[in-house]
């Protein structure tokens, strides 16, 4: 056979030689391996595993020949990246060799009520190959965890110890616990992030009730808030919280430093104490509660020792008269002003022309009141008169007498606008009282309240915190020191019998408040000195 080729024109040329190279490749048998295209399929249903916090995934392997396989596979996840990979997951399942198909993953260990991102994943030699990231919300976890019983304190220098029993009950079969315990601390919604722990250790649910008792120490006076806590799943469950307070008791803080102390004068200023001046001492000392402490000041300037009254006003303390000097019938006339800023005593204007002893005050509305006393040498040696001292013009008003008889030993504090004295004894016989008169300074008034419901007595201790008197302690008629304690409420115009003091029963003891706790100092050459923590409403 002949062919005939006519060139009529160069691009004819170029066309046929072409034609020619592909007629003879078309003679020739192509010899090519089949190319594996490796594909993962994040399959969409997911399924409950054995409990609520395990889910199973699947997924599917495609693009394989038929004797071919992938390295690895298996599931990837995450709550916290929503593309999850080899290297940036919280959670991989691995499975070794295998070709197309379906698999599956059990997801454990989940987080109760987080989001999850998840996909399928293969290794083709070894390059990853990623399956579509899908996601679902795993389901929440409940419990009741309830503080069953909490025993009586015991005190442990100035904190408490007391015994918690706890149940926790209601966790699912099978579920992992990582640990499980108490948390405590004097905030509401106490976390162990936060606050102080005691944890157990891990368990498997087999879902019957966990009972355990624990002792925590370190509980603080006031409200302590306790619960249960379990750790499932890496997260954090808290049960029920219970209020424990730990209130209407006593606690002893440090002992007076330096030298023993009988009838001191006190006061109290920006969140700390101020005693001293007490039987022949000229020593004052500061007591911050946040630290325990006692810090000795500057000696008191004046001749009283003991049996004088202090108060405070506006940041300044003030001691009036008192028993002491040479003789111990000698009885000052003397007012002085302690600045804790400077540290320095500033004697101040006098009332009257004789001193007292064992007088009583409180303070109202910037306003200083004194009243009550005795003094050896005059004829008539008690008083019911009473008097109003002005810091800015340091002066003294004699304001109406007392309502009660004359006496001296009284206590008197004060609560929102009025002014309370009671109790105390007459110099002459040994007869104590039990009356207890309010004083009103707007319309300089006194009015007979409920009676002291204690034992009669003087030389007892009283101060007020917020909204309630208080007063304990002192000597009877029978000249028996006392130990009980009372809470007066101005409201109602009731006493309600407290937790007994604590110490020792004796007299001459002071007592001022501190924010929300009052304090107690026995004297009679006693150090001791103690902190009392009201019951709140």
């Amino acid at each position: 056979m002949k062919i005939l080729i006519q060139y009529n024109s160069p691009q004819l040329i170029t066309f046929s030689y072409l034609m020619i190279i592909l007629l003879f490749l078309s003679c020739e048998k192509w010899n090519l391996d089949l190319v594996d295209f490796v594909e993962v399929i994040t399959s969409d249903p997911i399924d409950q595993g054995g409990n609520s916090l395990e889910v199973i995934v699947y997924g599917e392997i495609k693009g394989l020949s038929s004797e071919n396989s992938v390295e690895q596979h298996g599931h990837l996840w995450s709550s916290l990246v929503e593309t999850p990979t080899l290297v940036n997951k919280e959670g991989q399942t691995t499975f070794l060799k295998k070709g197309n198909g379906a698999f599956s993953s059990t997801l454990e260990e989940l987080i109760p009520g987080a989001k999850y991102y998840y996909r399928a994943y293969a290794l083709d030699g070894d390059q990853p190959v990623y399956g579509e990231v899908k996601s679902f919300t795993n389901n929440s976890i409940s419990f009741d965890g309830i503080i069953e019983f909490v025993s009586n304190p015991v005190q442990v220098v100035d904190r408490f110890e007391v015994d918690v029993m706890t149940t926790i009950s209601n966790v699912e079969e099978d579920i992992l616990i990582a640990d499980y315990g108490i948390v405590w601390g004097t905030a509401p919604l106490p976390t162990i992030e936060e606050q102080r722990f005691l944890s157990k250790s891990s368990t498997t649910s087999d879902g019957t009730t966990i009972t355990f008792t624990e002792r925590l120490t370190d509980i603080q006076p006031g409200d302590n808030f306790i619960r249960p806590f379990l750790i499932i799943g890496g997260l954090v469950l808290y049960g029920q919280q219970t209020i424990y307070k730990v209130e209407g008791v006593w606690i002893r803080r440090s002992d007076l430093l330096g030298q023993s102390q009988s009838g001191p004068s006190v006061f109290s200023i920006n969140g700390k104490g101020y005693l001293g001046a007490g039987n022949e001492q000229k020593e004052f000392w500061e007591f911050d509660p946040a630290t325990n402490v006692w810090t000795q000041k500057a000696n008191f300037s004046g001749l009283a020792d003991r049996f004088a009254t202090g108060f405070s006003i506006d940041n300044i303390g003030y001691v009036y008269s008192g028993q002491g000097g040479d003789l111990p019938s000698f009885v000052v006339n003397e007012f002085w002003a302690y600045d804790p800023q400077t540290n320095t005593w500033t004697e101040k204007a006098i009332f009257g022309d004789e001193g007292r002893r064992a007088a009583s005050s409180f303070t109202i509305n910037g306003k200083g009141y004194v009243g009550l006393g005795s003094h050896f040498l005059l004829e008539n040696n008690v008083f019911r008169d009473f008097w109003e001292y002005d810091p800015p013009t340091d002066t003294w008003t004699q304001k109406a007498d007392f309502g009660g008889v004359a006496r001296y030993g009284a206590v008197g504090f004060s609560i929102g606008e009025k002014g309370y004295f009671g109790t105390g004894r007459d110099r002459a016989t040994p007869t104590r009282y039990d009356d207890f008169w309010e004083y009103d300074p707007q319309t300089d008034t006194w009015s007979e309240i409920a009676k002291f419901e204690g034992e009669a007595r003087s030389s007892a201790v009283g101060f007020s915190v917020g909204e309630k008197g208080y007063v304990g302690t002192g000597i009877n008629s029978s000249f028996m020191s006392e130990k009980d304690f009372w809470e007066y409420d101005p409201e109602n115009n009731t006493w309600t019998q407290k937790t007994d003091f604590d110490g020792l029963p004796g007299n001459s003891g002071v007592g001022f408040s501190i924010l929300d706790r009052g304090y107690l100092f026995m004297g009679s050459l006693r150090n001791d000195f103690w902190e009392y923590v009201p019951e709140k409403e």
